[in-house]
């Protein structure tokens, strides 16, 4: 759902100047082979880390390149504020009385790289709010963004020693996966257990309780970066945006601890 949102503002840029989205997986498990091998005028990068190798065979090729969600050492970026939305969803909890917490990582984009720009951002909003509030570490978990790797994240938060009260998970999908596994092993949300999710998805007006969220322009955010490669084409070298506004929503997956 995160990213049909991203390429339907993506391709509703590139229809109005007549230009083509091409979608370029990993080639045999080598994303910089496939970059290499792409027959296209210019790329747009999502989400990969400082240390991935593509972002250096991109920068070797010379194209037109725009990253999403991404903090490469030059060229254009779009971002948006992770970091001010993670603290938002941290201090909302903490409001509610909330002292023991989880977090749901996202994970690298390969196993080779480190922590996404993105998480690394998110990670630190979450941690300055807890550490400001005196509270202990959280408990750390990874999940991708998925239902699935949701539901696994709570089976392993079921076998820790200290039971957190809420959680603050990096995507709505993994958060959407958990909820529905805490709900099916009898744990009331938001009673037994707070869920603040990541994204604002449609599917995070859908669940029940409706999932509070951090919402980021997801649409937007790819019709920039479109405009961004199309400036770049065209011989310009436009300024990358301030990172875009993100907030919080709240609904019914958030509530004071034990109530």
């Amino acid at each position: 759902p995160f990213t049909s949102e991203l390429i339907q503002g993506l391709g509703s840029v590139f229809a109005e100047h007549d230009l083509t989205l091409l979608l370029v997986p990993p080639l045999d498990g080598s994303l910089e082979e496939a970059v290499r091998q792409a027959s296209v005028d210019g790329f747009i990068s999502l989400g990969l880390a400082a240390d991935d190798p593509t972002l250096e065979a991109l920068a070797r090729m010379g194209l037109p390149t725009v990253h999403v969600d991404s903090d490469p050492l030059s060229g254009a970026v779009v971002n948006v504020d992770d970091r001010g939305g993670a603290e938002a969803a941290a201090r909302h909890l903490v409001e509610l009385g909330h002292r023991r917490l989880a977090v749901i990582m996202l994970p690298g984009a390969r196993a080779r790289t480190g922590l996404t720009a993105v998480a690394s951002r998110r990670l630190a909003g979450y941690e300055a709010v807890l550490s400001e509030a005196g509270l202990e570490d959280p408990l750390q978990l990874v999940a991708g963004a998925t239902l699935e790797a949701g539901a696994e994240a709570f089976a392993q938060m079921r076998g820790q020693a200290r039971q957190p009260t809420a959680v603050l998970a990096m995507s709505d999908m993994a958060a959407v996966g958990l909820m529905a596994a805490a709900q099916a092993a009898g744990r009331r949300v938001p009673e037994d257990l707070s869920i603040v999710g990541f994204d604002d998805l449609p599917m995070a007006a859908w669940t029940r309780p409706g999932l509070t969220t951090v919402r980021q322009p997801i649409a937007e955010k790819g019709r920039l970066a479109a405009q961004l490669v199309i400036s770049l084409l065209e011989g310009r070298r436009p300024a990358s945006p301030p990172p875009l506004q993100t907030s919080l929503v709240v609904r019914g997956s958030t509530g004071a601890p034990g109530r």
